[in-house]
């Protein structure tokens, strides 16, 4: 087994690890919001920390009464950009698994009259000296440089702070307790079909991952593996937006892959289309009906926002097992002194 199959493994206890371990720091980090009286929070992170910024996005918004806080995912940069518009209630919420991305703490040293809230794996990062309240994702130590199990923990410390800060009901807080649980049957549900679909992913061009909500924040993340991992062109895109301009691009050369987060989700009749484009469709959701080994089962949530986690893995799994058909090792990537000047860590220790 490799080290990142371990560390994809590892997912739901280190889900369940940060749900138990992390919820009395989520408190006190959402207690400090509502008393503020923010009416923005900003979520700032890059790569994967970005999309878990989306995610808690649309968690905020499944669990919103209307008159709670507007959270607003953006990139460091896009957040440097947006400063002069910034109000002194707002509130940061700065999100990396190292607590070392150069411009997440830029972000957190530039503003320290904002409250400022950290999301990261490490007690003793950059991040969590610099912020006013700091909630832990407690995946353990990350050996390699591609990051799985951190991005679910990140999403669960997050999401912990917004069902506080939103008032959430018992079953609203058992519903994301229960990803750890659907998490591991989208491995197990993986490991039966991955091999299949790699067969027939190997010799496409790209692909293109699309989906809505949460789904479409799992879609970036995939996208972003398949690159990272097995050096496949890859582009995400929101279910609707998928059958404008990508789908100019879409045919045999390209494998597209649904994601599906709820029983109505509008990926579905996306989906639908792809085989008439001339291309292969994976489909990864409870909804999963594509041609036998190219598709995935994965538990619905009942908040679909809740589904980032177990749609990811099974798109880790596929760009893991694709690299090794590929002959690439993604646990030691040509692209890792890329990621190090940018202040990208990755291997939690080093």
């Amino acid at each position: 087994m490799t080290l990142i199959m371990k560390e994809i493994e590892d997912t739901p206890d280190a889900i369940a690890a940060t749900t138990a371990g992390s919820r009395d720091e989520a408190d006190e980090a959402a207690s400090a919001l509502k008393r503020s009286g923010s009416d923005r929070v900003f979520v700032v992170g890059n790569g994967s920390s970005y999309y878990v910024a989306m995610a808690g996005a649309y968690v905020s918004r499944d669990l919103t009464r209307g008159t709670s806080p507007l959270v607003i995912p953006m990139t460091a940069g896009e957040f440097a950009a947006s400063e002069k518009t910034l109000r002194p209630s707002d509130a940061i919420i700065a999100v990396s698994a190292s607590g070392e991305y150069r411009g997440v703490v830029d972000a957190f040293d530039r503003h320290p009259s904002l409250l400022r809230i950290a999301i990261t794996q490490d007690s003793n990062s950059s991040l969590a000296a610099s912020g006013d309240f700091v909630v832990l994702g407690r995946g353990g130590t990350q050996n390699v440089p591609v990051s799985t199990k951190t991005v679910a923990t990140t999403f669960v410390a997050l999401s912990l702070i917004l069902l506080r800060m939103h008032d959430a009901t018992s079953a609203q807080s058992a519903d994301l307790e229960a990803t750890a649980e659907r998490c591991a049957d989208a491995i197990r549900n993986s490991e039966a079909a991955v091999q299949g679909i790699v067969e027939s992913l190997d010799g496409c061009q790209h692909a293109f991952v699309f989906g809505s909500g949460s789904g479409f924040a799992a879609s970036l993340e995939g996208a972003l593996k398949l690159k990272e991992m097995a050096g496949l062109h890859a582009e995400a895109a929101e279910s609707t937006e998928m059958a404008t301009g990508p789908v100019t691009m879409v045919d045999r050369s390209t494998r597209c892959i649904s994601l599906t987060a709820a029983a109505n989700d509008p990926s579905m009749a996306v989906a639908s289309q792809v085989p008439s484009w001339g291309a292969t469709l994976t489909e990864i959701g409870a909804r999963a009906s594509s041609e036998a080994g190219q598709s995935i089962s994965v538990p619905f949530p009942n908040s679909p926002s809740f589904a980032f986690p177990s749609l990811a893995v099974p798109l880790w799994m596929i760009a893991l097992a694709l690299a090794d058909k590929r002959g690439m090792s993604p646990e030691h990537p040509a692209w890792r002194e890329r990621y190090a000047q940018q202040g990208l860590n990755h291997v939690l220790g080093e």
